[in-house]
C-alpha cells in the first residue's frame, strides 16, 4: 500500500491522490493531493435485543468510504463528495460554499486571462475613471472576466467575448482602506486572520484514531474497501472521475454498479435581469474546467 498520510482535509487515515492530464501546451502538468480517500462513522447499523440475552442488546457500528475533491472556481468554492456504504448504497453530495474571492474565472486558459486583465487596466478611459474615484494604483484594479452567453448574432460563435467587471481590492495595509472599506478589511483565510483576527474557541479538539489503520486497500489508483472496489480518475474538466465500480455480491460475485461517475456541468443561473448579472453565463465545468481549478492540499 501506498504510504497513508494523516492530516489536512479530513479526520484519521487519508490516501491522496495526484492527477496527471494533457494541459493547453501539450505537456503533462500534475496537480499533486488533489483527491481525498477516507472512511467516516456512519452511526448505527444496526441494535438488536433478543430475549434469551436477558434484555442486552447487541450494536453494529455503520462505516462510509468518502471520495472527494474541492475545486475554487471565481467566487465559489465546490466540494464533490462521493460516498460508499456497506449496505450497497452509493451517493454523491455537492456541498457548496460562496466566498469572497480575488481573481475571477478564466476565459479559456490563464494566458488568455493574464491578456485581457492586462488589456482592460491598460485601457486610458479606465484609468482616467479610476482616477477621479480616487485610485491611483492600477495594481489594485482587478478585472473579472465573465462569458457573455449567447443573446443575439453579435454574440455569434465566429467572436470570443469576454464582459469584464472591475472593482478594486483592498490591502489591511493600504491608505485607502478606510476610505473604502471600513467595516470589513480584508482577511487571508489563516490562523488570526478570519473574523477580524479572532479564532473559533467555542469548540474543543476532536481526534479520529485509526490504531490498526485503514480498512481500504489502494494499488495504484485502485481501490478495494468492504465489498466494494473501483478505479480513480481525474480530467482537466470534470475533476474527480470514479471507473469500473463493482461490488462484491455473495455467490454472485463481481457484481458490476457504475461504469463512470462524474460531474458532467456544473452551471449557476443568476437568474437577475439587472445589468451585469443578466449577462452572466457560467458553466464552471466547460468553460472554465473544474479539474484544472483544483483546491490541492498540502501533506502534513
Amino acid at each position: 500500500m501506498d504510504l497513508i498520510i494523516q492530516g489536512c482535509d479530513c479526520l484519521g487515515y487519508i490516501k491522496y491522490f495526484d492527477a496527471h492530464f494533457t494541459n493547453y501546451t501539450g505537456g503533462v502538468e500534475t496537480i499533486e493531493n488533489c483527491v481525498c480517500l477516507h472512511e467516516e462513522d456512519h452511526g448505527i447499523l444496526w441494535k438488536h435485543k433478543d430475549r434469551r440475552t436477558i434484555g442486552l442488546a447487541e450494536v453494529r457500528q455503520s462505516r462510509k468510504l468518502s471520495v472527494s475533491f474541492i475545486c475554487t472556481v471565481a467566487s465559489y468554492e465546490y466540494g464533490f463528495f462521493w460516498h460508499f456504504y456497506q449496505e450497497f448504497l452509493g451517493t454523491v453530495l455537492l456541498k457548496l460554499l460562496v466566498v469572497f474571492c480575488l481573481h475571477g474565472p478564466q476565459i479559456k486558459d490563464a494566458m488568455e486571462y493574464a491578456e485581457c486583465e492586462a488589456a482592460v487596466r491598460n485601457y486610458p478611459p479606465l484609468i482616467e475613471a479610476m482616477r477621479k474615484r480616487g485610485v491611483e494604483d492600477m495594481d489594485l484594479v482587478m478585472v473579472d472576466a465573465w462569458c457573455v452567453g449567447y443573446y443575439s448574432d453579435a454574440d455569434g460563435p465566429s467572436r470570443r467575448l469576454a464582459k469584464s467587471l472591475i472593482f478594486c481590492r483592498i490591502e489591511s495595509d493600504c491608505p485607502m482602506e478606510k476610505r473604502l472599506c471600513t467595516s470589513y478589511p480584508l482577511r487571508n483565510y489563516t490562523a488570526g486572520e478570519t473574523r477580524g483576527g479572532i479564532d473559533r474557541s467555542d469548540v474543543n479538539p476532536l481526534h479520529i484514531l485509526q490504531p490498526e489503520g485503514p480498512s481500504f486497500r489502494v494499488n495504484g489508483y485502485f481501490v478495494q474497501w468492504q465489498k466494494w472496489n473501483f478505479r480513480i480518475g481525474f480530467t482537466p474538466r470534470k475533476g474527480l472521475v470514479i471507473h469500473s465500480v463493482a461490488y462484491i455480491d455473495g455467490s454472485r460475485g463481481r457484481r458490476p454498479s457504475a461504469h463512470r461517475l462524474s460531474s458532467v456541468e456544473m452551471v449557476v443561473p443568476y437568474g437577475d435581469p439587472n445589468e451585469p448579472h443578466y449577462r452572466k453565463n457560467a458553466f464552471d465545468a466547460g468553460e472554465d474546467g473544474l479539474g484544472k481549478k483544483c483546491t490541492f492540499s498540502q501533506k502534513g
